[in-house]
Formats: C-alpha cells, structure tokens, sequence
C-alpha cells in the first residue's frame, strides 16, 4: 500500500521515541536514587525499543526513496528487517521479564533475585536478547525477511513470505505470537498487581510499594500502567494482522491504521519516558504550564488545573495544524496549486484540529465561568469539592468536542477545505454547497467560538469590575482572601485571557464573515484575506504560547535564585560553548539544505536544482561556521596545551588583547573567506557531488577552480585542524601519562591553580569526535579527486558514504555533548545532587 505520508508518521514517532528513550537512560546513568533493580530493566527495553525506532526510520527513509511503494527487497530492506524484528521482540520479552520480576517483589515480598543472583541476571539476558536473536536468525535464514509491501507493516520491510499463509505464520512467529503473548501476560500480572494495591492500601492508606522492600520505590507503581503504553502503541498493528487473517479487505480502515500503526510501532520508548520520567522528574523540558502545574504546589488550585485541561487542548490544535502545514508544502510544491484532493491524512488532521479546538473553546468558558462563581459569589469550589462537578467539566471539555467531531467525520463533512477559511491545514470540506459548509463552520467551530468570546468576555469584564469596586473600597484586597484561599493573588490574570483569546484567533473569524461576504455579496476582498491568512495561520496555532507568556507570571517573584554550575565556568569551557554556537549553526544550515534538496526532488525528481538565494544562503551559513568550528577546534587544542605543558598563564581570562585574537581568529577569519567567495560567485548548488543534500561550493565551475575553492573555504582548514588537534592532544595524553606514571595522583585540576579541570582531560579526545564525524566528507572529498582525475568507478562507494558524511556533518555537536556533558562527572554530580536532595530555585513571592 503506497499511502504517501506513512513515512512521515513514521519518521515524527521514532525521533521522538528515540529522545524519549535517550532521556530515559539518561535519567538512569545520572540519578543514583533510581537506580534499582525495575529501572534497569527498563533501561534494557529502552536500548530495544531505541533501535525499533531506529530501523524504522531507516525502512521509512528507504520507502520515501522509493517515491512511496515498497516492492523490491534489497540488502538494506533485509538488515532493517532484521533489526526491528529482532528489537521488538527484546521489547515484548523485556516487557514480560518487567512484569514477572515485579510481580514476585511486590506480591511475593521476595528478594530481588536480578540484583542478588548472577544466573537470573544472566538467565534474564539470554531471554531478553538471545532468544529474539535465535527467532530472527532463523528467519534470516529461511530468507523470511524482506519487503511486504506495507501489508502488515508500516512504511518498513518485515516478512516478505512465498504466499498468504506463509507470510501469516512467519509473522506469528517473528512478532505477533509473542506480541499477543506480552498482551495477555503483562495484563494479567499488572491487574493483579493493581489490584493487591488496592486491597492493601485499603487497609493500610499511606501504604505505597517503597514500603515492601528497599528495592521498590513509590514511583515503580507507574510500572502498573505499563500494560496500557504498550496497547496504546502497538494494537493497532495488531488489529491489521487480524484483518488480513480473516480476509477482511476495507481500504478506507486500513489506510487510517496503517498511520495509527506507523506511529505507534515506533513510540513506545516516547510513551515509556512520558510515564517513568517525566512523572518522576516533575515533567522537565515539555510544555511549561504544565510544567510549572506540576513542580509548584503553590498554584495548584482548580483553576490553574483547568489550565492545564485548556494547554492540552490547544497543543493538540498546534499538532494538528503543523501537520496541516506540512502537508500543504508537500502537495503545493509537488503540484505549484493550492487546490489538494482530500485523503485520509487531511480528514485525521481535521478530525483533530476539530474537536480540539472546540475542546479549547469550551475549557476557555468554563474557567471563566469557575472564576464568576468563585469570586463573585464567594462560593464553594465546586471543581475540587464535587466529584460530579468535575465529571460535567470533563464531559463538557471533552467528550461533547468529540461527539461534534465523530459526527462531522462520520458524515463526510471534514475534509480538503482549499484554504478558503483554515489556514494551510484541512477542516470543513470545499466539495459540500455553501449552505451545507457554512452550517458545518457554524457548528463544528464558529459558532462555539464566537459564543466564548462573548460569554468570556462578559464574565471577565464583570470580574474586572467587580475587584475595581472592591479594591476602592479596601484598598489591600486581592483575590487570595477570596474564597478560604482557593484563589491566589495572581489569579486575577485570568481576566485577560479573553485578550489573548481575541489576538489569537480574531483573525480566523473575520476570515470566516470575509468568505460569508465574498460568497453573498462583495468579490472583491480576495486581497485583504490573502493578508489575514498569514494572521490566521499564527494566531490558531498559538494560543497555548500566548497563555504561557499570559498566565505564566501567575507565578510573581521578587527574587529568583538560579542555581549555575560554577565550577565548570572556566576558559575551556567556555571556548567549547563558541564551537558549539559554530556547529549548532552548521546543523541549522544542513537542516535547511536537506529541506530544501527534499522539496526539489519530489518535485522533480532528480538530484540537480537550479542555484536560488536559498541555497546561496545557505552555503554561506554552513561554510561559514563549518570554519569557525574548525578554528574554534584547533584554538581549544593550542589553549590547553600551552596551559597543561607550559603550566602557563591563562591568557584567554587574562589577557584582554588575547580573547579579542582568539575571537577575530574564530569568527572573523572565516567570515571574510566566506564573503570573498559569495562576492565571487563560488558558493552555490555543488549538485551533491562533495555535500550531503545541502549546498557549497557551485558546480558550474571548472574542475580546478571547484578544487581550489573547496580547499580554501573548507577542507583545507579541516585537513590542518585534523593534524594540529590530533598532534597536541597526542602530546597532552603522552604529557599526563608520563606524569601520571611518576604521580599516580595527578590530575589536571591541580594544573595551573586550578585554572583547569580534571575533567577537561576529555578534551583529549576531541580529534577522535571530530575524525568520526567529519572524516566521511574528507574521504569523498578525495574520491572526488580521484573520480574526476584517475578512477571513474568509484559512484559506489560514494553512494555509501554520502549517508555517513550527511550524517557527521551535522552530529558534531551532539557527540560534544556526550563527551563533554555526559561524561562529565561534575556534571553529573550536580544533576544527581538537584534531584536527590534539592531543587536550587528559590521562589519567593512578593
């Protein structure tokens, strides 16, 4: 099945499956307080469910090749086979062997055999490794694997099969058999479990499972939920096995599960951080209002509750219309009209986008409302007070948005709007009459919308007037004296959000009376909704930004103390923190090329574009900080040898004249290089035949004139900085090993009164980071020498090592990252001490 944007799906779910799991071992390796028994396993599924997402990625890229079928099984269709078939069954095992261990230490309040007994750690590695990899070796063997053509996957290769029922038993053996398995298993293990808690906490209400054995802690309780993640997921591939085992054929279901399925096989490292991290860590990095919900107890009442209830909402909005986005630019620069057929990606995002932003509108109203009630009339608070006042909320909020949303659907009436009243996403179909389409704007949106402006602002401007009139009266008042303190001072805030309500989406409803005109009566206002579009566009998608920046100084401080790592804030150190400025800039800089080489070749197929002010852009951009990165390089290198070896003074802190040198050298130097070549006409399309998929150096000139100019604005300096970093941190290592042979003590942060670090010694591994990232595009460049020159056979193997060279290229920074942060020990000192013992923010209120 060709459905064009699995890939796509794919691709979102795994890079986010694969940060989800990366933050997992993370959190694994740096906190010492979680580290038992239940969280190293979880690390062992993480590793599987890290590399599922990882060959996903690899067969959706594959796919995406292919222009979108998958019909030919080539070598790299059998090893991406391999590997997913082999991780995910080291996650269903993993799963199970989670389940079990949990079951005997809560339930049998026995010893944890993993921790204590060397033979189940290793009887518990054969299952949870060897065995998948006996399964999938065996089917390597019988030439299983192969390309199924999306029937029982997503956009990646799995079980190719002679015939149906050959396939079927294949995939029963290699996935499905022991994917049903871990259903049924972990269910039932995690119910039980779930339900002795119950009885026991019964009996016992401030019972949790840190009180059973040492080896628990309260959070493992989460691991109950684990069962759920894992259907969440997965049964969707599930449910379209069982369809083509029972031979029910509907395209129209299979096309939304195969998106469903794309996701879901790919995400469950994603959803697995969400429970065991982020509950644990009070949500860092994320969506900051819930965020500060969830780390300050000071303002979690019910409205700021109810908040969290409207940022979901509007996130899912901001989703749904992204992937609106994106489908637009894909089909507008496939087809250069704004005129797209309707499919079942455009119908699932107006679904969304749909019944969130009603869900939006209706938790907008409802926190008003709550707020009327509360300060107005002093009231009870009914949302923390009644728990059939919140089941009306929540009802409200969410289920009455989906029913209007089935129903809509249901009917056909989502669909392809032809950007007439959305922005660049889908919502009410452009086929319907006007008649019908207007009902539909009104009823699946519109209509609630323009009710909450008025209800909200009605209720807001009474709030507003009701505390003016207080406060002339008692000038000290303030909304936390209201209601036994079930508001907060900064509450009073809410009273602008209908301000952002009407900012953000006023635009969108004038479209919407501009199309009523423009259809009945005045043709002529194409011009000015050409303009709000733009309007539109942002404000829908950005509502839950405007509440944060809005509703975020609900939490006032007069002081805020920031806990800074000093004790790494040294030359060094900071020196690293300019090559990274370099290298995230060369990231952005391919990231746009690759973009860009993406949308010309769906649009013409081929590897050759014509040079336009993008691409000239960005080349001046990459080559431009491709060189201060190999400067920035070489003067760290120079820095700590004259530091180290000469135990000299620190001339970059000391010496004013030096820093100014050091910075002209790093930024300067490679900025004239590369404004002598623009100005030149030199940078340009290179038609990929010395890049990844991003522009350099222009392949319109001649041979010689390319070379010299791809040595002078770049592999030049990168063959000096391969020599010099290599050469003085060679010296550095040879320096502390003799020293440290004499003094078995000796570290570097007893050099030069502690100008350095001990752990800067890991600067010594800098050249090996930059030859394993930058060395493929130097090899290719040498291919290309000889290429053009001697050997005219070597296209092979550049085909290979354009990958490696795409990838390196853009990776420095992130191998920096694990060298110099998460080998850090201070650090991870640091990190661990914040999560052990305390947060050091400081929040005080005015």
């Amino acid at each position: 099945m060709g459905e064009p944007f699995v890939w796509v799906v794919t691709i979102c779910s795994s890079v986010l499956s694969i940060i989800g799991g990366l933050f997992i071992i993370y959190t694994y390796s740096a906190i010492p307080a979680v580290r038992n028994s239940s969280r190293q396993l979880l690390v062992c599924l993480t590793v599987a469910d890290i590399a599922t997402a990882y060959g996903n990625i690899v067969g959706s890229v594959r796919f995406a090749v292919g222009n979108g079928t998958n019909t030919i099984s080539d070598g790299l269709c059998v090893a991406q086979s391999f590997v997913t078939t082999m991780s995910s069954l080291c996650s269903f095992v993993w799963t199970s062997l989670i389940a079990l261990h949990l079951l005997l230490l809560v339930i049998c309040n026995g010893n944890d055999i993993f921790q204590v007994s060397k033979k189940i750690k290793i009887l518990f590695h054969l299952l949870g490794w060897g065995l998948p990899g006996l399964i999938t070796g065996i089917t390597l063997c019988m030439g299983k694997l192969g390309d199924d053509n999306s029937e029982l996957s997503g956009s990646w290769c799995w079980i190719k099969g002679t015939d149906e029922i050959d396939k079927i038993l294949w995939s029963l053996i290699s996935g499905k058999g022991w994917e049903i398995f871990t259903y049924v298993f972990t269910t039932s293990l995690y119910i039980l479990l779930k339900g002795f808690t119950i009885r026991k906490r019964k009996r016992e209400p401030d019972f949790d499972w840190s009180k059973i054995t040492k080896n628990l802690r309260k959070e493992d309780e989460n691991f109950c939920m684990a069962f759920m993640i894992l259907y969440i997921a997965r049964l969707w591939g599930t449910i379209r096995f069982f369809l083509v085992v029972f031979g029910v054929k509907n395209n129209s279901i299979d096309r939304i599960l195969i998106y469903l399925h794309s996701y879901g096989d790919s995400a469950q490292a994603f959803w697995n951080c969400i429970l065991y991290c982020f509950s644990l860590l009070s949500i860092i990095g994320g969506f900051l209002i819930i965020y500060t919900y969830t780390v300050i107890s000071a303002i979690q009442n019910s409205t700021r509750e109810m908040l969290v209830c409207l940022t979901i909402a509007d996130i899912g909005n901001a989703f749904g219309n992204l992937v609106g986005a994106i489908r637009f630019a894909v089909y507008y620069y496939h087809t250069n009209t704004y005129v797209f057929p309707s499919d079942e990606l455009c119908v699932t995002q107006s679904f969304v986008t749909t019944f969130s932003s009603l869900s939006s509108f209706v938790w907008t109203t409802l926190i008003a409302l709550h707020l009327f009630l509360l300060v107005m009339h002093n009231g009870n608070d009914i949302y923390r007070t009644s728990k059939l006042a919140k089941i009306v909320f929540h009802i409200s909020g969410w289920c009455l948005p989906g029913l209007i949303g089935i129903v809509a659907v249901s009917i056909g009436k989502l669909g392809e709007d032809k950007s007439q009243v959305s922005g660049g996403w889908c919502w009410i179909s452009g086929d319907l009459t006007w008649k019908d389409k207007l009902f539909w704007m009104i009823f699946a949106g519109k209509g609630w919308e323009i009710l909450t402006y008025v209800m909200t602002t009605n209720l807001y401007i009474l709030l507003k007037f009701f505390t003016y009139r207080k406060r002339r009266r008692e000038p000290d008042f303030h909304w936390g004296i209201i209601s036994s303190g079930r508001l907060r001072t900064e509450d009073e805030n809410f009273c602008m959000a209908f301000v952002v309500l009407y900012l953000a989406r006023l635009w969108g409803t004038i479209r919407f009376f501009m199309s009523i005109l423009n259809t009945t009566y005045s043709p002529g206002l194409d011009q000015a909704d050409s303009i709000l579009v733009y309007f539109h566009s942002y404000g829908d998608s950005a509502q839950a930004f405007w509440n944060f920046i809005k509703l975020s100084d609900n939490i006032s401080y007069r002081e805020v103390e920031i806990h800074v790592i000093s004790a790494i804030q040294n030359s060094t150190r900071e020196m690293l923190v300019c090559l990274t400025i370099a290298d995230i800039a060369t990231a952005f800089g391919n990231l746009v090329g690759a973009l860009r080489f993406a949308v010309y070749y769906y649009r013409t197929h081929t590897n050759e574009f014509p040079p336009d002010v993008l691409c000239v852009a960005q080349s001046v951009v990459t080559t431009c900080s491709s060189l201060s990165s190999f400067v920035w390089n070489s003067m760290i290198a120079i820095h700590l040898f004259v530091l180290v070896i000469y135990n000299g003074n620190d001339m970059y802190r000391t010496s004013k004249l030096a820093k100014i040198v050091f910075h002209i050298s790093g930024w300067c130097l490679p900025g004239l290089i590369v404004i002598v070549a623009v100005s030149m006409g030199k940078l340009g399309e290179d038609k990929s035949q010395v890049s990844g998929g991003w522009c350099w150096i222009s392949g319109d000139l001649t041979w010689k004139d390319k070379l010299f100019w791809m040595l002078f604005t770049g592999k030049g300096w990168e063959l000096l900085t391969y020599m010099m970093t290599m050469n003085l941190y060679i010296l550095l290592k040879f320096f502390t090993y003799r020293r440290r042979r004499r003094e078995p003590d000796f570290h570097w942060g007893i050099i030069n009164s502690g100008r350095l670090r001990t752990e800067d010694e890991n600067f010594c591994m800098a050249f090996a980071i930059l030859y394993l990232v930058r060395i493929w595009g130097t090899i290719r460049f040498f291919m290309s020498i000889l290429n053009t020159r001697y050997s005219p056979g070597l296209n092979q193997a550049d085909s290979i090592l354009v990958y490696f060279h795409s990838y390196g290229d853009s990776a420095q920074a992130f191998w920096n990252f694990v060298l110099y942060c998460l080998l850090d020990k201070t650090l991870l000192a640091n990190q661990s001490s914040q999560n052990e013992k305390e947060i050091n923010i400081n929040l005080k209120k005015y």
